[in-house]
């Protein structure tokens, strides 16, 4: 006592030994450990191993139990305190130290009347009050739904003021207690109805009444209110905890997905033909007549004439009447690319006339289509954009009055008509999405494409080119799959001769009529599924398809014609929207609830 009123301290030097140095340089000194417990007020160093508490949660705690000149520190590693002190104070901390270490217990408590879930909220809100108050030990407390049961950790005697309210609170409801209304939020009450209806039926035929019980107290009884999406049910306790848990885990947000399609069709035709008609004539004079004529040719040299003489004489090669002048019909009946002609036609003698027709064509097409459309989890959307085009599908005429002469006898034929129906033509594009626990995308597709084709010689009405994939993949979340494509490659030759003549080299040219044509197509489609777990994802990509309709709007704006001062209509700017944050968990909010009396 006298050396630790003068800031001394006594330290082991050897055996029966003691150093008297200063108490702030004692520590630093080799010294005893506790194994090794020297007499008197000596400073001493002890390693004390926890097992419940966490050491540096103990550190300030213990420190202020000590003197200056006393060294304390925690070993995190294995959760140790390292304590250098006079002997009589570490005894007194590691006194402290054994009191505190103690191990916390826990309890589990079942329920019989009460939701486990209602009494643990019940429980913490009273827990908040008091912690404020007299500074308790932390207590943890849980609610275990499938059993419900109730978790407690803590103190003896924390867990035994848990247990007397616990009892208190799980109590019976009084008669006519047993009704409550459900207000849902994301499911519809109608379907959730149904699928209660028949968990009830089965939850009461797996437990049959006992005997000298009443079975109202077993009855239960679900109802729908459109008006309000709630659900009105009536049920024992034990089964009204299952019903509410049940609707806590379906009514909740589902997941949107978002589809983009890109449809791209490259097309490219190239064709070309070279062919020649002939006509020889000796007319008055003795001699020979010969002519070519190609159906591939189309208007060759005959046609021409043909055309020529019906417009000279107002009949066509039947004898009935045109109406046309020969100009006019034979400007219509000339073909398309060019047409050479040379000939030498005289009153008397040889005359002839030859028309060469040479063509060369070619086509390209691009197409890009990129539909979009956006549906709830395991719901069935569909966009469709087209035309709808008019097919003659049949004609019809009824007879009228009816005359006779003689033997001949005619009807007139009055009110014809024709029937049409109406087809569409355009991109259609059909999914079911079904998002999986994995962040990807289960998706049912169909899509189809559908176009006008180019008028075909033969064909009655219009004749559409149609393209459908159906199919089902899986996709992760914003990753681009091929759905499938197309690609063809066709090239048709076609050739008309006259037998050997055709055969001659060079000369062989004059007898014939040659066409090619080369069509190759390619379609591929592609498809992006993005899943929206919240609004602020909903609202990105809206912003984000606002924005670019509103800037190809600002960018192509011109004043109105022949109105000055008048603008073009333009969508109103809306709020930046940030980046979406990928959705860590969905933890839907609990089913509010209110008591109703039977």
């Amino acid at each position: 006592s006298v050396l630790q009123v003068h800031g001394f301290a006594a330290v082991p030097a050897g055996p029966h030994l003691y150093k008297i140095v200063p108490a702030l340089e004692g520590h630093q000194m080799p010294g005893a450990l506790s194994s090794r417990r020297p007499p008197g007020d000596s400073l001493i160093t002890d390693v004390v191993h926890l097992r419940y508490v966490n050491a540096d949660n103990l550190v300030p705690v213990l420190r202020s139990l000590m003197g200056i000149t006393a060294q304390l520190s925690a070993y995190p590693t294995s959760n140790s305190l390292i304590i250098s002190d006079r002997l009589d104070n570490v005894e007194r901390i590691l006194r402290i130290i054994h009191e505190i270490d103690q191990p916390i217990g826990f309890n589990i408590f079942t329920l019989h009347y009460a939701s486990a879930g209602t009494i643990v909220r019940i429980i913490t809100r009273l827990m908040l009050g008091q912690a404020g108050n007299n500074g308790s030990a932390p207590i943890w407390i849980a609610a275990d739904e499938r059993n419900n049961s109730i978790l407690v950790r803590g103190s003896p005697q924390e867990r035994l003021e848990i247990k007397t309210l616990i009892d208190r609170l799980d109590t019976p409801v009084r008669h006519g207690g047993n009704t409550q209304v459900i207000h849902l939020h994301y499911a519809r009450a109608a379907s959730l109805a149904k699928i209660l209806e028949s968990y009830v039926k089965a939850a009461q035929a797996e437990r049959p009444v006992a005997k000298g019980q009443s079975p109202h107290n077993f009855r239960a009884v679900v109802a729908a209110d459109k008006g309000t999406n709630s659900l009105i049910v009536t049920a024992p306790p034990r089964l009204m905890r299952s019903i509410r848990s049940i609707i806590h885990k379906l009514d909740i947000r589902r997941a949107q997905v978002l589809v983009q399609a890109i449809i791209a069709e490259l097309s490219s035709n190239t064709a070309a033909q070279l062919g020649v008609t002939w006509v020889t004539d000796a007319l008055q004079t003795a001699g020979t007549a010969a002519l070519t004529n190609f159906s591939g040719t189309g208007t060759g040299v005959v046609q021409l004439g043909e055309a020529y003489l019906a417009g000279q004489t107002g009949l066509s090669s039947t004898g009935t009447s045109t109406g046309v002048t020969g100009a006019s019909s034979s400007l219509s009946s000339v073909p398309d690319g060019l047409l050479l002609g040379v000939g030498r036609i005289v009153q008397n003698g040889f005359s002839f006339a030859a028309l060469l027709n040479a063509l060369a064509s070619n086509t390209s097409t691009n197409i890009l289509s990129t539909p979009s459309i956006l549906t709830m989890d395991n719901q069935k959307a569909k966009i469709q954009v087209g035309q709808k085009v008019p097919f003659l599908t049949g004609q019809y005429a009824y007879g009228g009055l009816s005359s006779s002469s003689g033997t001949s006898s005619a009807t007139s034929i009055i009110n014809p008509f024709q029937t049409i129906q109406r087809h569409e033509v355009g991109i259609t594009l059909q999914i079911t999405p079904r998002v999986s626990a994995r962040n990807s995308v289960i998706l049912k597709i169909k899509q189809k494409v559908s176009t006008l084709a180019p008028s075909v010689a033969g064909a009655v009405g219009l004749i559409t080119n149609n393209r459908q994939i159906q199919t089902t993949i899986v996709a992760n979340n914003r990753q681009i799959v091929v759905l499938g494509g197309l690609t063809s490659d066709q090239i048709s030759v076609s050739k008309e001769q006259i037998p050997l003549l055709g055969d001659i080299p060079l000369l062989g040219d004059l007898f014939k009529y040659r066409s090619t044509s080369k069509q190759k197509e390619n379609l591929m489609i592609f498809l992006q599924p993005t899943i929206l777990q919240n609004k602020a994802q909903t609202g990105y990509y809206t912003r984000k398809s606002y924005g670019l309709i509103r800037s190809y709007e600002l960018a192509h704006e011109k004043p109105v014609p022949l109105m000055p001062g008048s603008k073009r209509p333009t969508l109103p700017p809306i709020k930046h929207s940030p980046n979406p944050t990928p959705d860590r968990g969905h933890h839907p909010a609990p089913a509010k609830s209110g008591n109703g009396h039977s």
